[in-house]
């Protein structure tokens, strides 16, 4: 391969980049921007983006990036969005991003540990209590809307086709809002990829393109002019000849990368020769169509099965890491000592071939390793799909190990990446206890068909797992993720989320799991009482009342109290309901019980719980003769905006479930 130095930098994209210059003009007056760069590998889409970069650097406009990664299973929820906000946070604006975020976005500034201390991170995170999905969207929205001020701000997300729905939806929500900004986003992605996969970019690209919401730049091959100025610019003097420039684009069909490999294999082979910067081709133009393999991976390969054995065996443990690579690592994935590694690694860089430097990456454990990245996915992929796929299991298994010890107990922050390497490693039930972590931070940002996701895959893996009280909780943990995720999407009463809480119960009890256990069988007491069983209800929510003053545990009462007296009310038995709840409520502690309860409902009935008052031996004081003539149209109501309430507890519809009861003790005198 060519010294990557001596490569052409931008041959042939002259309309592409007015038009992105144009982008960028308009969102620093105000004109919110969204492009999409699309084209297959090699065509140059990074080039083209790193390009724009460099304009808006030189006219001072911030700049965040952010990649999308692959992922043989559910992504982790916003990654490249997240990505690009610690890109800020690493600048020289970090106080000012930090401060952004902690006005505009806190629920976002939690997502990112490495801008707070632990103490700060600790105190945001419960002070956040029923954030929603629908809040995130405003807060990202709303702060990179002041991050863009006064000069702009360039965003940057790569390879969206790998991208995760959670984000695919904060680029159709920033895309659509109305008001100006002075940010401009431009996404990156591969067509076929988004085809191949069904991938949901596809469709909200298409409904934003179709509003006028965004705009696409599709990159096409080179024409056999480009072709001829790639030519003359990497080797001088070849572009020339107008003969072998013909050769050259026909076989590689203009993918500037191909152009660059055949280049680089008719200097291997002697086809060409420099003297004093210029190049001439010394063979007869028939033999190039023998030199040159049919297509872009087929060459690819071949440059991979000449490699020296030490220099193959380094870039495949490389492959199996990732895009983005360390020296400790790869070194972990070889199984040889870090240096040895390292120096392999930085005289590839420096000659170009196949990995560049990034610069140094400093591991948690404090371990100081080279950064280097794969010049183009295909390289990756290649060396990839040459591992054997024995050794391709233990150098993920060796990779997850040696991460997760470097991690230690932010290993959670990197859950979904270590799965993968667990997974492909055949240490499934490894893989399945960091999907479990993955599906928790998939909730804790509200991303819930992620969460489901990984809980399902994970389950999944346990199923050819041998029992042992490890594997039961872990699969507890998943379980109990599944049924939150699940209440979300489908309800609290579908027959799946019931069937989830009773597996977990009875896993509960075998692992001897009380509090888990406790709160598997709550939640199916909550979905029964929905599903209108309140004779089965009822006994359930009276023993989960009796365990928890047994446990001696007030968390526990509160909840079962509260459920308790949610059931008395519906049964139209007001004032034993009344005594339960105004009890949950006393029980109520917001800092004790942030995110293990939900205190919009305790703070609605602390509000209205004075205007329910006894009357002798009744509930309330005698209704007018006019209303008590419609009890049962009532329940009905407190029935189904009851239902709503426990569908969409973050909204504020309990509020008018508890007037609804209210006003059911006036008219009923029950």
């Amino acid at each position: 391969m060519m010294s990557h130095n001596s490569g052409p930098t931008l041959i042939g994209r002259e309309t592409e980049r007015d038009l992105l210059r144009r982008a960028l003009d308009g969102s620093r007056t105000g004109e919110r921007r969204i492009v999409f760069v699309s084209g297959e590998p090699g065509i140059g889409k990074t080039t083209l983006v790193d390009a724009l970069a460099a304009e808006a650097a030189a006219q001072g406009v911030p700049m965040a990036r952010g990649q999308c990664f692959e992922h043989f299973g559910p992504g982790e929820p916003y990654l490249p969005m997240l990505d690009a906000l610690e890109d800020l946070g690493r600048g020289d604006g970090r106080s000012n991003v930090i401060d952004v975020l902690l006005r505009l976005a806190p629920s976002w500034l939690t997502q990112l540990p490495g801008l707070l201390d632990e103490s700060q991170h600790a105190k945001l995170a419960l002070s956040l209590a029923g954030t929603t999905p629908v809040r995130m969207l405003r807060e990202i929205a709303a702060a990179l809307d002041r991050l863009s001020e006064p000069d702009g701000l360039l965003l940057i997300l790569e390879d969206l086709h790998w991208a995760d729905l959670s984000t695919v939806e904060l680029l159709s929500y920033f895309a659509s809002a109305r008001r100006g900004s002075r940010v401009l986003v431009v996404g990156t992605f591969r067509p076929t990829e988004l085809v191949l996969h069904d991938h949901a970019l596809k469709r909200i690209k298409q409904e934003l393109l179709a509003r006028r919401c965004a705009e696409e730049i599709a990159l096409e091959f080179f024409g056999p002019s480009d072709v001829g100025a790639f030519m003359e610019q990497a080797l001088p003097g070849l572009g020339e000849r107008l003969d072998l420039v013909d050769v050259v684009h026909r076989r590689t069909e203009g993918n500037p990368l191909f152009v660059g490999e055949v280049l680089s294999d008719l200097v291997a082979q002697n086809l060409v020769s420099g003297r004093n910067g210029r190049w001439r081709f010394d063979g007869p133009i028939e033999a190039v169509g023998t030199v040159i393999p049919l297509g872009l991976r087929e060459l690819i390969d071949k440059h991979v099965s000449a490699l020296p054995a030490e220099e193959r065996r380094v870039l495949e443990a490389a492959s199996v890491v990732g895009a983005e690579v360390t020296g400790v690592a790869v070194a972990a994935a070889a199984d040889e000592m870090p240096a040895k590694v390292e120096d392999v690694l930085e005289r590839l860089a420096r000659e170009g071939r196949f990995v560049a430097s990034s610069g140094l990456h400093t591991w948690p454990d404090a371990s100081v390793s080279g950064s280097y990245r794969f010049r183009h996915a295909l390289y990756q992929a290649s060396l990839y799909s040459s591992i054997a796929p024995a050794r391709r299991a233990e150098c993920h298994r060796r990779i997850g190990e040696r991460e997760a010890a470097a991690w230690g107990e932010r290993a959670r922050e990197h859950a979904a990446e270590l799965a993968v390497h667990f997974e492909r490693g055949q240490d499934l039930e490894r893989a399945a206890a960091f999907l479990e972590t993955a599906g928790e931070t998939a909730l804790g940002r509200h991303a819930y068909v992620e969460a489901r996701d990984h809980f399902e895959r994970g389950l999944g893996f346990l199923e050819t797992v041998a029992a042992s009280p490890t594997r039961d909780s872990i699969e507890l943990g998943l379980l109990m993720g599944l049924a939150v995720s699940l209440r979300v999407l489908d309800g609290y009463a579908v027959e799946r989320v019931l069937a989830a809480h009773d597996r977990a119960a009875s896993l509960a009890d075998r692992v001897g799991d009380v509090e888990r256990g406790f709160h598997a069988r709550y939640g199916r007491c909550e979905g029964i009482t929905i599903a209108g069983r309140l004779d089965e209800a009822r006994p359930l929510a009276e023993e989960l009342l009796a365990e928890a003053e047994r446990l001696a545990r007030p968390s526990l009462e509160m909840q079962a109290r509260y459920t308790l007296g949610e059931i008395c009310v519906f049964a139209g038995s007001l004032a034993e309901g009344r005594r339960h709840l105004e009890r949950s409520a006393d029980l109520y502690d917001p800092e004790a019980h942030v995110g293990r309860w939900r205190p919009d409902k305790t703070r609605a009935w602390r509000a209205g719980r004075t205007s329910v008052r006894p009357s002798g031996s009744s509930a309330c004081p005698t209704p007018p003769s006019s209303a008590a003539r419609r009890p049962s149209r009532l329940l009905g109501r407190v029935r189904a905006r009851s239902t709503s309430a426990m569908r969409s507890p973050s909204r504020p519809s309990f509020t008018t479930c508890v007037a609804s009861s209210q006003r059911f003790a006036r008219v009923s005198g029950r």
